[in-house]
């Protein structure tokens, strides 16, 4: 599992990638130092900062994704915990809060023990839910509703369903059993159907119909660098709240109706993009329309 650490001040880097070296050995890690310019403080600049580091770690190391992404996010006294959207669609995400300013010294070296230990403890507790994720994202692709795409589906419920999933398979006693059995709900209020090509189809509330690709699954879901595609777009292609994705995994769509999907549409980073389906067009988990 990749384990993203942000919010550390920069004087705790050192000690923060010792001991998760030591201390989470069969896992990958990668961070982004708080510098003090900031004040220590996340900031909107500074999340961006994080998934772009992130994004060029997994990137060098596409196998260490293989199990899931955890983003660890720390914060102090002052700052709020306003910062999961920004990461929870292609991650789960914990926040650590600690009480104390940072210091140096010998006090900060036991500040930096005390939140490093916080943080370690909550990447372990990460790992039995993301498993649980990616155990659905594979072992059930070709019917889960976790994969579809959210712009694209469309509507508020699959946003909430997601936002559920992740917020709170983290916290379950079960997470494996929880997630199939939320899945399994949610897919009857999509009022699923079996796809000619031997997965599930779900049908949106403007008449796209959703059909996962059976074993045709072909072609790269994000962009090359350039092409106007951001680091976000990368994450969200290999993970959604946690769980890897299969790479080239995608849906065909077409209008239930059966006429070809076709127009202009937003892509996985907001560019409009004219597709004419013949009579499908391939759509991607984050959005990406081939």
């Amino acid at each position: 599992m990749l384990f993203v650490f942000a919010g550390v001040p920069k004087p705790f880097c050192d000690r923060l990638k010792a001991r998760a070296i030591r201390e989470l050995p069969v896992h990958s890690f990668t961070y982004r130092p708080l510098e003090k310019l900031t004040g220590y403080q996340v900031t909107e600049e500074y999340c961006n900062d994080v998934i772009e580091s992130a994004t060029k770690y997994a990137r060098g190391n596409p196998s260490k994704v293989s199990d899931g992404i955890g983003v660890l996010l720390l914060l102090r006294p002052w700052e709020r915990d306003c910062w999961r959207s920004r990461f929870n669609t292609f991650a789960l995400y914990s926040s650590v809060r600690t009480n104390q300013p940072v210091e140096s010294g010998t006090h900060g070296k036991q500040q930096a023990n005390e939140q490093i230990s916080a943080l370690i403890l909550s990447a372990r507790k990460q790992v039995a839910a993301a498993a649980a994720i990616s155990q659905e994202t594979s072992s059930h692709s070709q019917r889960t509703p976790l994969l579809l795409p959210i712009r694209h589906f469309g509507g508020t419920k699959l946003r909430e369903f997601l936002d559920e999933i992740e917020s709170q398979v983290q916290t379950h006693p079960q997470p494996q059993e929880f997630v199939r059995q939320r899945c399994k709900e949610f897919e009857g209020e999509l009022h699923p159907a079996r796809s000619n090509r031997g997965g599930r189809s779900y049908v949106n509330d403007a008449g796209v119909m959703f059909a996962a690709p059976g074993r045709a699954v072909h072609g790269k879901s994000w962009g090359v660098q350039g092409d106007g595609h951001t680091p976000t777009c990368h994450l969200t292609a290999l993970a959604r709240v946690g769980g890897a994705i299969r790479e080239g995994f995608h849906y065909d769509c077409t209008l239930r109706d059966g006429r070809a999907h076709s127009g202009t549409f937003l892509n996985c980073h907001d560019a409009p993009t004219v597709r004419h389906g013949k009579p499908h067009i391939n759509v991607y988990p984050n959005d990406f329309i081939r």
